[in-house]
């Protein structure tokens, strides 16, 4: 009896595991300095009337934007994923007291 072949794993993910990061507060947040990928952004809490947050590939909160969000899209609950290479560091600017998870690595 011949049974189905399983599909191959994309080359360098199987086993990794993802990195993560809380970000509690209006703040700058220099969550890696270094290369890696965004897997995700998850709303733990939205803060305030007007949150955002600003995605950088940089070690400091200017430069290239990978992506912002804000308004109503930060709902509990919101994941947002991106599955991107940033290459010189991953800084997010927080505006707003909201509670959020960031997996990267």
């Amino acid at each position: 009896m011949a049974y189905p072949v399983a599909p191959a794993q994309p080359v360098g993910l199987a086993n990794e595991s993802f990195t993560y990061s809380n970000l509690t507060g209006a703040a700058t947040y220099n969550v890696k300095t270094s290369s890696g990928t965004l897997h995700s952004i998850v709303v733990n809490t939205a803060g305030g009337t007007t949150p955002s947050l600003t995605i950088y590939d940089n070690t400091a909160g200017s430069g290239t934007k990978i992506g912002t969000i804000s308004g109503t899209a930060i709902a509990a609950g919101a994941s947002f994923f991106y599955d991107v290479v940033f290459n010189t560091g991953l800084t997010i600017v927080q505006v707003g007291t909201g509670d959020y998870t960031v997996t990267y690595r």
